[in-house]
């Protein structure tokens, strides 16, 4: 009966309003062993036909992908106590579509934007020797953050918006709140309570949102936009981070009215190889969700990884609370009560800890929240379920959002597969692995004994950060770095004025010198990176 109710309620609330979406665009983003595809309607790792998180992705070698689908689920009640939904899957031309919303509407921006650690490096170095931007960094010149004003010029077709949440993150350099590189700002990794300025190898940033007829749901919309950056580490080391694709949700509540007991959910498909032989888990303490294999065996990899989902940060409640992992709901791709979702209630249900059927799940829908390791805790394969292709829905605590309020959410997706290791030892790997990721995103990714990212400054956007003076300039045939009194090894990357990296070595000793003989006459930048994560960078001209 209470289900019957709740359907009745969302078929006299629900709005049926004309969409118009525009068909998501894909890019691929590389850590240094997965490669990852990307939609911008939200959907994660998924061409619409195949699984895209590649692990481990070796060029030249068979691609076997740890997901075949992932995406974000969101739920809660309007102050009427009817149901809002919307929830991604498989389709191309599901609850969410690319773009912003104005609250009343769509607005076209359709485009996922891409800037690398190098891009940005080049930049940083072009304003410092002069602080003129000579050679314009198109990526960087195109990002949309905030009153950009060379956003139209480099962005065809596309107009900013005044937008009070802003965009894409910036490093503010002198502290104006709009996004000008033409006076030295850059794209940066944002981070709330983070003040470096990290630059990943890579980022990629897009928005989507749920405006209009929810055809994979059919939930009655929030009237959420999503503000999605996707960025990679490539380490020197042998570090998790070479293993992980992250994922930072901004959440902008463009309804009118208060968007009660809300809750923001990962959906995650799991294939570890072949897809029907897997299992599911979670740990709330480390507030994680995994997929591994059922057994030793699989017919696509000899030792089968361990894929996890992390969520590093959980959205906030009203009391600026940070909200935990509170379910996690394992369904399969059949009928039944613990089947596929195919109606509203049956979403909302699984975002609450209960079967489609409306009966609680075990564990106040916490499910298998045991190390398979134990054999006495609760585990799929303590259970001695049977194997299958697994799909999960893990969702937060519930939560008010107001009208215009903004919260976040920062996943970690990684793979573990420890040489000569079998599937449960892999799992065991990944506990250890996940402390160690929480760890790096506690400290802001600021890893000094690596260089994973670029790290420009740790001053205020005002302070003056350290220089590399490069003499002679122009030079001919070597080139002194003057950088102080550092003693320490020094990696060293040479540019050319397109971005490409042409030369690189290793240098130690106080104000080294660069041989730059074998370059030919023109304009050239180099990045240094110290032991101790520093980098700095410079322009030099090489004539004869």
């Amino acid at each position: 009966m209470k289900q019957t109710c709740l359907l009745i309620i969302w078929a006299l609330t629900i709005k049926l309003i004309p969409s118009g979406a525009q068909a998501p665009v894909s890019a691929v983003i590389e850590s240094g062993n997965v490669k990852a595809l990307v939609q911008s309607n939200g959907a994660l790792f998924w061409d619409f036909s195949n699984g895209q998180f590649i692990a481990p992705y070796v060029p030249g070698q068979a691609e076997i992908s740890l997901i075949r689908a992932s995406g974000i689920w969101l739920s809660g009640l309007d102050p009427g106590g009817n149901i809002k939904l919307a929830a991604q899957l498989y389709d191309s031309n599901g609850d969410f579509e690319p773009g912003l919303s104005s609250g009343t509407g769509p607005i076209p921006f359709n485009k996922i934007w891409r800037v690398t650690a190098d891009e940005v490096a080049q930049h940083v170095a072009d304003w410092e020797d002069n602080q003129i931007i000579d050679n314009p960094v198109p990526n960087v010149f195109s990002w949309p953050a905030r009153s950009n004003p060379f956003f139209e010029q480099y962005n065809s077709g596309l107009t900013l918006p005044s937008l009070s949440q802003g965009f894409a993150g910036f490093w503010d350099r002198d502290g104006d709140a709009v996004y000008n590189p033409a006076a030295g700002d850059f794209p940066v990794l944002e981070v709330r309570g983070c003040e470096q300025a990290i630059v990943p190898h890579e980022m990629l940033w897009f928005s989507f949102h749920d405006y209009g007829i929810h055809n994979q749901s059919f939930g009655a919309m929030l009237n959420i936009e999503i503000h999605t950056l996707v960025f990679t580490f490539n380490c020197s080391d042998n570090s998790v981070l070479n293993d992980a694709v992250f994922v930072r949700y901004k959440l902008i509540n463009r309804a009118s009215e208060d968007l009660l007991e809300a809750r923001f959910g990962v959906f995650a498909d799991f294939d570890i190889g072949a897809p029907n032989d897997d299992y599911v888990g979670c740990d709330p303490t480390r507030q994680l969700i995994f997929g591994y294999n059922a057994d030793l065996f699989d017919n696509l990899y000899a030792n089968p990884p361990a894929m996890a989902v992390d969520m590093l940060r959980g959205p906030l409640n009203e009391q600026l609370e940070e909200q935990s992992l509170a379910h996690m709901m394992p369904f399969t791709n059949e009928t039944g009560p613990q089947g596929m979702p195919n109606v509203p209630l049956q979403y909302y249900y699984l975002m609450n800890g209960y079967w489609l059927d409306g009966a609680p799940a075990p564990g106040n829908g916490l499910l298998f929240p045991g190390d398979p390791n134990d054999p006495a805790a609760d585990s799929e394969l303590t259970s001695g379920n049977t194997p299958g292709d697994r799909r999960a829905i893990a969702s937060s605590a519930p939560f008010k959002l107001q009208p215009g309020a903004v919260n976040e959410l920062i996943l970690g997706y990684y793979f573990t597969q420890v040489p000569g290791a079998d599937a449960f030892e892999n799992v065991a790997a990944m506990y250890e692995r996940s402390d160690t990721l929480q760890a790096l995103f506690d400290d802001c990714f600021d890893i000094p004994s690596d260089h994973c990212a670029l790290v420009v400054s740790a001053h205020a956007p005002n302070a003056e950060p350290q220089r590399l003076t490069l003499s002679p300039n122009p030079a001919s045939q070597r080139v002194v770095l003057q950088i102080g009194d550092i003693r320490e090894k020094l990696q060293v990357a040479v540019y050319d004025a397109s971005g490409r990296q042409i030369y690189s070595a290793t240098l130690t000793g106080v104000n080294p010198e660069l041989d730059v003989s074998n370059l030919m006459p023109g304009i050239y930048w180099i990045k240094v990176v110290t032991d101790k994560g520093i980098t700095l960078a410079g322009n030099m001209a090489i004539a004869r």
